[in-house]
């Protein structure tokens, strides 16, 4: 299988090309200051990032 093929494989139906495979963690998000964030991890930086910006 070539890797045209593979990435074919992996597109629905429909064409627009999305990618069938599992991305681990998408279901969980959190939310900080109104702003949805990926992760906990991500959202304890943004935090930690505006502390850093107050004078």
């Amino acid at each position: 299988m070539t890797a045209r093929e593979y990435q074919e494989a992996q597109c629905t139906d429909t064409g627009k090309g999305e990618d069938r495979r599992r991305v681990r963690g998408t279901q969980r998000t959190t939310t900080a200051d109104g702003i949805t964030h990926d992760s906990k991890t991500e959202a304890q930086r943004w935090e930690e990032l505006k502390l850093m910006q107050k004078p």
